[in-house]
């Protein structure tokens, strides 16, 4: 009971961090559309395509685009669009809103609001998710995919295992191809599988269902 109690207290003050980012995110969108849109002058300089300040290209470096208002496009053959994205790496691709690929990310995108896409060919949508893998991938609300081909989807979900996969709300896939899935379930064995509600799967290859299960 105690762990479940744990549990739901740690859910509540994700809930509270989220909001609070949620906030300061509605802060900085409302500051940079009061404030005028500024771009740093850089070693690189760029041609407005269409004559009315909204697109950019630059051909020496690769002919990157940004394209929005407050947008960077840092990589070769970048595309940054939206308010307030920067796509630093080679052939990267941001959109939305404050939304960035790692220096070294080539060939990644993040779109949505507040994403990080910093491993290779990742991708990172929705709402303040983070694809660090490399070709992993994060989608949904707080979600962070941060091993290779790492897949976490749903919300508060976290997928650190080598190809692991995490859905669903609160879930956790920890080791080597384990999959997590349901409600606060956690598979943390190589190859585990856990599913339901409050389960618990820590050995290798092993499997929990249901509720409170482990």
């Amino acid at each position: 009971m105690a762990d479940k109690n744990n549990k739901q207290n740690d859910i509540k003050q994700r809930l509270e961090e989220r909001n609070k980012k949620l906030e300061e995110m509605k802060e900085k969108l409302s500051n940079s559309i009061e404030s005028e849109n500024e771009k740093k002058i850089g070693i690189l300089v760029d041609v407005d395509c269409c004559g009315n300040g909204c697109i950019f290209s630059d051909a020496a470096n690769g002919c990157s685009v940004r394209e929005g208002n407050g947008t960077t496009a840092n990589g070769e053959s970048s595309h940054a669009e939206g308010r307030d994205t920067t796509a630093n790496a080679q052939f990267s691709h941001t959109e939305g809103f404050n939304t960035t690929t790692g220096m070294s990310a080539n060939a990644a995108h993040a779109e949505g609001s507040t994403t990080n896409a910093s491993g290779f060919a990742s991708h990172a949508e929705g709402l303040s998710t983070t694809a660090s893998g490399s070709r992993s991938h994060a989608e949904g609300d707080t979600t962070a995919a941060s091993n290779e081909a790492a897949h976490a989807e749903g919300g508060f979900t976290e997928a650190s295992g080598l190809r692991s996969h995490a859905e669903g709300d609160n879930t956790t896939a920890s080791k080597r191809a384990s999959h997590a899935e349901g409600d606060t379930t956690s598979a943390d064995g190589i190859a585990a599988h856990a599913e339901g509600t409050n389960t618990s799967a820590s050995g290798n290859s092993s499997h929990t269902e249901g509720e409170n299960t482990v």
